[in-house]
């Protein structure tokens, strides 16, 4: 996954937790407007090494509830 996709993945993810569990689904979901779509500061600079290239991928899973798993996973 490139780091542009991770952050609209990430804004989906945010907003639909907004729409359907009413509440946020994880702490930093402050996301700015900028020329290539919505982007997590947070996110952009710990990705940003990456550039064009693809993320790589760990093997660390972050825990989440049933209801938020369920809506990442649908995103």
């Amino acid at each position: 996954m490139t780091p542009k996709k991770l952050q609209k993945l990430c804004y989906y993810a945010v907003a639909w937790g907004y729409a359907l569990l009413n509440r946020r689904i994880f702490n930093d979901d402050e996301f700015q407007a900028w020329i290539h779509g919505p982007v997590s500061p947070t996110l952009y600079h710990k990705y940003k090494k990456y550039g064009w290239n693809l993320i790589a991928k760990s093997n660390r899973k972050p825990v989440f509830g049933d209801d938020v798993e369920e809506l990442l996973e649908s995103v």
